[in-house]
């Protein structure tokens, strides 16, 4: 077990294929019990214990702080139950939070709540302690060979969904884990340094009494939403969701951004993020040829250094000659980059994303990165090729993981707020592939099959349903999709 192998099944992009291959590890998976949680009534709070009867502190902590907020001790008993299956988890696949990927680990654990049961039938204490398989439910017990089957509202026989869970539980189940992650990095100095802004980011209105006079404050929250729905989980009113108008940067707020990173490999990044709309993970995981980048590159005239980059670079960045100019191309492929997250069902498969804005700033950021990759590089003996590079003094030199982005991100933002006074926190490194997929829709009006194809979604479906009010339409006015219309539609949120 282990989050490697995790971050491997995770990958697998196919709803079902994913979900056989985790069910067969779940079936052939041999346990010492499972967490179970207990209610006092003398003392009105419920604690978590490990199989081994001692108490989870940190979780318990949490379950104690929820009920002094004011919680119903019901409503702390169900989150309760909802954290010991996130327990399970990581004690199944042996999982350390503040060496993992929080979004790898909460797509996992979505998956492991469509394969468990409902009805465990296990109550006692001692029962949970002596469990030595996961619980699966029919379709997991039998590794997908057995559906149940069942009649819908007009007496028609259908087949099950996979999950025993509703989406709505599941999402709830989420949340919770979700809170509990925010209380560990708040409340904890161990956890202090869990990654949370990694996780997919919107947007809330807070609504008071004075909103009339005072308007609506925003504030940044999980979209927990985002999280179920990238590995298959999806509401009864999924087709009627779509992303919301200030859940997105403004052109101007990501300008600032990219103008306040302090060095070439940082703007690069962010302007690849922007403007090709990878996964984080994936940005972090591209991949140049070593023997393709010139020769001592720091020492190079400038013209002759850009020539050489353009004519010769190879790996995942090619640039391809059409008629007099030509355009970069990214391509997203998976490696042997242990942080990697690719959008595809199968290792070897990749998806290429042109460049469709300044072919000459590109050049311009490439040459520069690779200029700083090199010094970083320096005393690394054998070039293992990642383009993005760590500035860390333990770790320089060293791939960057799609952590280091989320803490770059942050570490950017709080320059940005202390020198402009733009608070970009309600936002994360997510946002940009949202602003990429609105900019290619509404200004620039690109096909929703190249959009989707160049995001790595399953479906058009997928992108049609999440990016609805920015496809153009009969009805779009003259002025949609110019830029003043994209600067108006992305206006910033007043604070």
């Amino acid at each position: 077990m282990g989050y490697q192998k995790l971050l491997k099944i995770v990958n697998i992009m196919d709803n079902k294929l994913r979900l056989e291959s985790v069910v067969r590890i779940y079936t052939e998976k041999k346990l010492d019990g499972l967490h179970y949680a207990r209610f006092l009534p003398d003392k009105n709070i419920v604690s978590i214990s490990r199989p081994d009867h001692t108490t989870v502190h940190e979780a318990t902590s949490f379950l104690i702080s929820r009920k002094s907020s004011g919680k119903a001790i019901n409503t702390v008993r169900n989150e309760a139950n909802d954290l010991k299956k996130f327990l399970d988890f990581l004690l199944i696949w042996e999982i350390e939070l503040l060496e993992s990927d929080l979004l790898v680990v909460l797509e996992g654990f979505t998956d492991y709540l469509q394969l468990i049961r409902t009805d465990v039938g296990v109550e006692d204490a001692l029962e949970w302690v002596m469990l030595r398989t996961i619980p699966l439910n029919i379709w997991g017990e039998s590794e997908g060979k057995v559906t149940n089957i069942q009649r819908d509202e007009f007496g028609m026989l259908q087949r099950s969904a996979i999950s025993s869970y509703s989406s709505t539980s599941i999402n709830k189940i989420v949340r919770t884990t979700v809170q509990y992650l925010l209380f560990l990095k708040k409340r904890s100095s161990y956890y202090a340094s869990l990654q949370i802004n990694e996780l997919p980011h919107k947007s809330k209105k807070l609504r008071g009494f004075i909103s009339s006079t005072v308007g609506d404050k925003r504030v940044p929250t999980i979209d927990i939403s985002t999280i179920t729905r990238d590995v298959g989980s999806k509401s009864k009113y999924y087709g009627l969701k779509s992303l919301k108008v200030d859940s997105i940067f403004t052109y101007e707020q990501t300008e600032q951004f990219i103008e306040i990173a302090s060095n070439y490999q940082d703007k690069l990044l962010f302007n690849i993020l922007r403007f090709l709309g990878p996964r984080s993970s994936e940005a972090a995981g591209i991949w140049i040829d070593p023997t393709s980048i010139p020769n001592n590159l720091l020492r190079l005239d400038y013209h002759k250094a850009k020539r050489l980059i353009k004519q010769g670079i190879k790996g995942d960045i090619d640039f391809y000659e059409k008629d007099i100019k030509g355009f970069w191309v990214c391509k997203i492929t998976d490696r042997d980059n242990p942080d990697f997250r690719a959008g595809h069902k199968r290792d070897g498969e990749y998806r290429e994303i042109p460049w469709l804005f300044s072919q000459e700033v590109f050049l311009n950021l490439l040459y520069e990165a690779l200029r700083e990759r090199q010094i970083l590089m320096r005393n690394i003996k054998v070039d293992h090729g990642y383009l993005f590079v760590s500035r860390n003094r333990k770790s320089q030199g060293l791939p960057i993981t799609g952590k280091a982005v989320a803490k770059k991100y942050e570490n950017i933002n709080r320059q940005l707020i202390r020198e402009r006074d733009l608070d970009l926190s309600q936002f994360s490194p997510h946002t940009f592939r949202h602003f990429y997929a609105t900019y290619l829709l509404k200004k620039l009006n690109i096909q929703i099959d190249d959009v989707s194809r160049w995001l790595g979604h399953r479906s058009t479906e997928t992108t049609r349903t999440t990016y609805s009010h920015w496809i153009p339409n009969a009805y779009n006015s003259e002025n949609d999709g110019s830029v003043q219309d994209i600067l108006e539609t992305f206006k910033p949120t007043k604070q």
